[in-house]
């Protein structure tokens, strides 16, 4: 009997598990339905920490993220050296004398600010730096060393 109910109660909670994360895809996709209505070949993916929908408009490719409530996180997408700020390509040429950048993504947090991350690449040496749309450029991360 206690085997009976310690069962049901697990089965309990993993259904209500269930249904929040469905709940919160469910607002994610209104969500995402309302914010990009010209959105194309649109495929999500949920893990334990974020959902997250990667898309086409206008054959350029995005990403939006949410938690698992459904609400936006921010969202994603490839940009090229010349879409940076000025001051911000100086500090880099400055500060990273050497580094090529090889991936240069701009995030839009879901209070509409915007960082700009650059992978950077020098003799195998990779780092990500995060520069700011007042040019302000700062280390974010090392990335691998190339053996």
């Amino acid at each position: 009997m206690k085997k009976l109910i310690l069962s049901a109660l697990f089965i309990a909670a993993m259904t209500t598990a269930v249904f929040a994360a469905a709940d919160g895809n469910a607002k994610a996709g209104v969500r995402f339905k309302a914010e990009y209505p010209a959105a194309t070949n649109v495929n999500w993916r949920t893990t334990d920490d974020y959902i997250s929908a990667e898309f086409y408009v206008n054959n350029e490719k995005f990403n939006a993220y949410y938690d698992s409530n459904g609400d936006k996180i921010g969202s994603s997408h490839k940009v090229t050296l010349d879409q940076l700020p000025a001051p911000g390509l100086e500090q880099l040429s400055s500060r990273y004398k050497g580094y090529t950048p090889t991936e240069i993504i701009e995030y839009t947090h879901s209070n509409n600010k915007v960082s700009y991350f650059l992978a950077l690449d020098k003799k195998g040496v990779k780092i990500v730096v995060q520069m700011l749309p007042d040019g302000t450029v700062n280390f974010f991360k090392n990335v691998a060393r190339e053996q």
